[in-house]
């Protein structure tokens, strides 16, 4: 290859690389105009994308010795990365005092629209034995009995977007109801005794915000009746499931600023569940109240599911004793 050629081939690659870190870090921020236009939201759920492309543009990078460029690609990886963290709840890094107070474990089983996921729960719930289950569907036509021997209480709701709720609770309800707004039902809740205190369960099954902006707004309008509704109670509050959105999303803020809530389940890409870790999407979430704290999380990989099953076990501080 002559001289002109290996200039031509250069300025060629290092344009490639030049508009691939522009668009990269275009994308990175888009997301912080989503107060502008909610379609703007939708890019932050894409930062594991920014980062493997960070990634491989650093790695070759490394391997030509083009050193500007491996820096703007690693400035791009640190910056998505501090997002994801700030927002993952970091479990296991809460000062709990050594408490010894109870733990409640609580699974959150998505189901596919196959039959056969129904067996698939019964063998989760025989063999991990949560204290509480809930369990979503999309399907409410699919209105099976999911009643488990080890479950004596249960409450089913259908929500407003057509989402069919199970929780299967080991403790007797104090309490229970459903959220709702002029549209109908958002979210069944209960209120059960832990550690001789009351903790209230929200179980959430959002509808996917990002297909239109009706959708976008109903989810909104969703998010602010549970942020409200967890402010309202005077005991401590756990929202937990499928919230169609990351912890950072722009669209599942009002928890952190009205309620006070923060996510405690930590980074948990859980669909879809055939794709390696980072090109998942983490749309499972546990939201809690200051002194509700994760004692452990683990995602029950047996499950064919294309949502990978969550458990999780929290606890209340000391000072909620």
């Amino acid at each position: 290859m002559g001289y002109i050629e290996k200039r031509k081939r250069l300025k060629r690659e290092n344009t490639i690389i030049s508009l691939l870190i522009i668009s990269l870090t275009v994308l990175s921020l888009l997301p912080f105009l989503a107060s502008i236009n909610w379609k703007f939201d939708f890019f932050g759920e894409l930062r594991f994308y920014y980062i493997l492309i960070a990634t491989l543009i650093f790695i070759y990078c490394i391997c030509l010795k083009k050193w500007t460029f491996f820096t703007l690609s690693i400035l791009i990886i640190i910056a998505n990365v501090a997002i994801l963290y700030a927002y993952s709840g970091r479990p296991f890094n809460q000062n709990i005092h050594q408490s010894k107070s109870e733990t409640i474990s609580m699974l959150l089983y998505t189901l596919d629209q196959q039959s056969e996921n129904y067996q698939d729960l019964q063998y989760i719930l025989d063999s991990y034995i949560p204290d509480i289950a809930l369990i979503f569907s999309p399907n409410p036509q699919n209105n099976q009995n999911y009643s488990n021997k080890n479950y004596p209480y249960a409450k089913n709701t259908i929500t407003e977007n057509n989402k069919l709720i199970y929780i299967l609770s080991k403790y007797p309800f104090i309490n229970s109801g459903t959220l709702s707004d002029k549209k109908g039902i958002i979210a069944p809740w209960i209120t059960i005794n832990l550690a001789e205190k009351p903790l209230s369960i929200v179980s959430v099954f959002l509808d996917s915000p990002w297909k239109n902006y009706e959708k976008y707004q109903n989810a909104r309008q969703n998010i602010l009746a549970l942020a409200e509704f967890s402010k309202s109670r005077d005991e401590p509050t756990i929202l937990a499931g499928n919230f169609s959105a990351t912890a950072a999303s722009e669209l599942l803020q009002p928890l952190s600023f009205i309620a006070d809530l923060r996510p405690i389940e930590g980074l948990q890409p859980v669909y879809p569940s055939f794709l390696p870790f980072f090109l998942r999407f983490n749309t499972k979430h546990v939201y809690a109240h200051p002194g509700i704290v994760v004692d452990n999380v683990k995602q029950i990989s047996t499950s064919e599911n294309l949502t990978i099953p969550l458990m999780i076990k929290v606890k209340p501080l000391k000072e909620l004793q």
